[in-house]
């Protein structure tokens, strides 16, 4: 009988042939695994669009990659926190209408939310144009018209934090009903996903929301500003790691409606801001972006560059 090993100057032979293959195969597997794990790792792909006022409905300013919100989980949470929208016709497919956000027909998202693969997972978060598209109807029976570079008229940002905030401090914001409302909406997503989801996408995002709110809590004690209207940099100071608590209390309220944008190569070399305290507009662009949610490091500067290009000449449409 033949012996399944034999040494040969001290090394062992393994002569059994299956041995062989499930040695290959798991090393296989494992080469396989990481090179996925490592593709996946370094996915960061935002959407691309041809046009460029889709580009800025639609773009990335880099704010998924540290402050945004898995696309599934997005769309969950509406369907199941109805009590804790504002009143209004709920629109199945149009889930943030009640806040004021703007859909164009055939979108599954409104305009000013964009959309990343970043690290193998779906996120949204906010662009330029959450602040900066606006809605206006030539009678009272028309069908609105929305304008790129207007004030965003109709966006209460103030009401959706709110509701952000109110899910997270809720009994249902676990995992088991956010996974079961994923799936009652058909969204798929893959085995990994699903894992990432269970045992810590889902809880971190809970974690973070409250750690905002704890942080933005002052702008929740001020009165109801409506939309069309925003505390435009006390909330990046408060996020940037700045204890408001200490701010004077004059400091502590900067509400103000949202601006056109339209026209920005005149206003180069102006002194920009409130209180004319910059005349770079290509820092004040990046300032605004941190409203976005993103960060300095997470800065799409490709995206920015190319809005800012188009800003500088956009115009208005003409008045009927």
């Amino acid at each position: 009988m033949a012996s399944a090993a034999g040494t040969q100057g001290g090394i062992i032979r393994v002569r059994r042939p299956w041995i062989r293959r499930i040695l290959f195969a798991v090393i296989v597997l494992m080469v396989v695994a990481g090179i996925y794990l490592l593709v996946r790792i370094n996915c960061d792909s935002p959407g691309r669009y041809s046009n460029i006022e889709d580009s800025f409905k639609y773009g990335s300013t880099g704010g998924e990659r540290l402050t945004g919100i898995p696309y599934s989980v997005w769309k969950a949470l509406p369907r199941l926190f109805p009590e804790l929208l504002p009143p209004g016709k709920f629109s199945p497919g149009q889930e943030y209408a009640p806040f004021g956000f703007l859909y164009e027909d055939g979108k599954d998202l409104p305009m000013g939310v964009s959309k990343r693969n970043y690290r193998g997972i779906q996120v949204v978060s906010f662009n330029c144009a959450i602040c900066h598209v606006g809605s206006v109807r030539e009678t009272p029976s028309s069908a609105p018209r929305y304008i790129t570079g207007m004030p965003s008229n109709t966006v209460n940002l103030r009401a959706f934090y709110e509701f952000l905030f109110a899910t997270a401090q809720s009994e249902k914001f676990a995992v088991g009903p956010i996974l079961a409302e994923i799936k009652n909406q058909g969204i798929h997503e893959d085995l990994m996903n699903r894992l990432i989801l269970r045992f810590y996408a889902i809880g971190a995002m809970q974690s973070a929301l409250i750690s905002r709110r704890d942080r933005l809590k002052f702008i929740l004690e001020e009165p109801e500003f409506g939309p069309g209207r925003i505390d435009t940099f006390n909330p990046p100071k408060a996020l940037f790691n700045f204890h408001m608590e200490n701010a004077p209390e004059s400091e502590k309220f900067g509400v103000t409606d949202f601006p056109s944008i339209w026209n920005q190569r005149q206003r180069k070399d102006m002194w920009l801001h409130w209180d004319g305290n910059n005349d770079s507009v290509n820092e004040r662009n990046r300032s605004a972006a941190f409203g976005t949610g993103a960060y300095p490091p997470t800065l799409d500067r490709d995206y920015m560059h190319s809005i800012e290009e188009w800003l500088l000449d956009a115009k208005p449409p003409k008045y009927p």
